[in-house]
């Protein structure tokens, strides 16, 4: 979870330094792990002009790798850049200029105003900033130093990081942050200090974006009070929307979540059908638990009683018409992997329209869709890598060699496919390859148009 702290008093800079320190030191178990926040780079059209104006020039960038997007490191570089110092990169603190540290930057850039408004000691003054048409924002390793309004700091990063700790007065940050604000699925944690570190308060996103495990895990480092609010928690019962975000779910339809908590709470009745065992204590006892190792489509029809609210967690697509008004909710395990084959030159709403007709074949949800899987030879595949992207998912390649591994009792050989790529299939066994064992393929290779697609499904 890449989080930002941002300080405004020489106080609070001290704060934020014991906090990044001593933070950087937790291992990532010890972490919040943000796991809903796929699409969070897409904002809305209303924040588009706002957001660009902050983007970096490439013949801007000083290429800091910790500001600066990996795209812009070569591929060693983000090898070493992202893997071996992936630890020490989870946290960056912003502060003031007047207060940045004295060894760590050069006088040359600033104005005489900055200069003479701002530092006291020339030798605090950083040589350049990381974006000359942006923020004045200066790199310090880890640490950055700005000197440009609070406001376009915060405009500027985010949509970068997925979690926030001020050290301020929640007023500034709730004045700063409501105009950035889209959705409770692809906001970032905000979390608010008092400058002497006595409280830590979710303010935003505590449990979708873990920000109120964010608000813990600070308060704990500098021994202060986690301020929490959310309805579920101070009455120390599992939101389901936690529940789904500690087994890596994706719930939906969202705006039946609020009053599925609400119920939880009030100790109104609910059933709950799920494929994924689950421990009865995990859930208040006003919750009817029922395991079936597999969810008929209509079982909802099938309900003797109606219950207040009904959750399934199951990756299938259920027939909730029965239900009528009575809330619902779904929770999706991340199981599925979509092998695809594509002829050249494919365009994105083809790939797409292909992984749709072909989960609706199987009768699975789009939300349970984990990743999308080819082969190398696929690699700059513009429709293909744009389809992933709109689906907010990765796509993992594998060379012919890897596929030429698989066993073939995963998939039926093509002659035509191996005389023209030089092995037997791509779909099946790169969806094969790509989901975590043990899987099988519940999906064979099926042609739509100029796409083919196979489904496998991680037990």
């Amino acid at each position: 979870m890449k989080i930002a702290v941002i300080t405004l008093t020489r106080q609070g800079t001290k704060l934020g330094e014991e906090l990044f320190c001593k933070l950087l030191t937790a291992t990532g178990a010890d972490l919040p792990v943000t796991l809903s926040n796929e699409a969070r780079d897409n904002y809305p059209a209303c924040l588009s002009d706002r957001l660009s104006a902050y983007r970096p020039n490439e013949q801007d960038s000083l290429n800091c790798p910790s500001v600066c997007q990996a795209e812009r490191l070569t591929e060693k570089e983000q090898s070493s850049s992202l893997t071996d110092r992936r630890a020490d990169r989870q946290f960056h603190l912003f502060v003031p200029v007047k207060f940045a540290c004295p060894s760590d930057c050069q006088v040359d850039d600033l104005s005489k105003e900055e200069k003479t408004d701002s530092l006291p000691d020339r030798r605090a003054c950083p040589s350049k900033s990381i974006f000359l048409n942006g923020p004045k924002i200066y790199p310090r390793s880890q640490r950055f130093s700005f000197a440009c309004p609070l406001r376009e700091l915060v405009t500027y990063l985010f949509p970068k990081y997925k979690g926030f700790i001020f050290i301020m007065a929640a007023g500034i940050v709730v004045r700063l942050v409501a105009p950035l604000l889209r959705h409770k699925s692809y906001d970032p944690a905000v979390v608010v200090m008092d400058e002497q570190g006595r409280f830590a308060v979710s303010l935003l996103s505590g449990h979708l974006g873990g920000a109120n495990e964010l608000a813990i895990k600070a308060a704990q480092t500098v021994k202060a009070q986690a301020v929490i609010t959310t309805a579920t928690d101070s009455s120390n019962i599992l939101a389901l929307d936690m529940l789904a975000q500690k087994m890596g779910m994706t719930c939906e339809p969202l705006e039946n979540l609020k009053k599925i908590n609400a119920a939880l709470v009030n100790g109104e009745k609910i059933s709950l059908f799920t494929e994924v065992s689950l421990h009865k204590i995990l859930l208040p006892e006003n919750v009817n638990l029922v395991f079936t190792e597999l969810i008929n489509p209509d079982i909802a029809g099938k309900l003797k009683k109606v219950p207040i609210a009904v959750v399934f967690i199951t990756n299938k697509v259920i027939d909730v018409s029965s239900l009528g008004d009575t809330p619902y909710l779904f929770l999706r395990p991340k199981n599925l992997v979509a092998g695809v084959g594509c002829k050249k030159g494919i365009k994105s709403e083809e790939v797409i329209a292909a992984l749709h007709s072909a989960l609706a074949q199987v009768n699975m949800a789009p939300a349970s869709v984990k990743m999308l899987a080819s082969i190398s030879l696929k690699q700059k595949e513009q429709g293909l890598l744009l389809a992933a992207s709109q689906l907010g998912r990765e796509v993992k390649f594998f060379t012919p060699e890897e596929i030429a591994r698989c066993p073939y009792y995963v998939y039926s050989p093509s002659d035509f496919v191996e005389n023209t790529i030089g092995v037997g299939g791509v779909c099946e066994p790169a969806a094969y390859l790509a989901a975590r064992k043990p899987a099988r393929i519940i999906l064979p290779k099926t042609v739509y148009c100029r796409v083919t697609i196979a489904l496998a499904m991680e037990n």
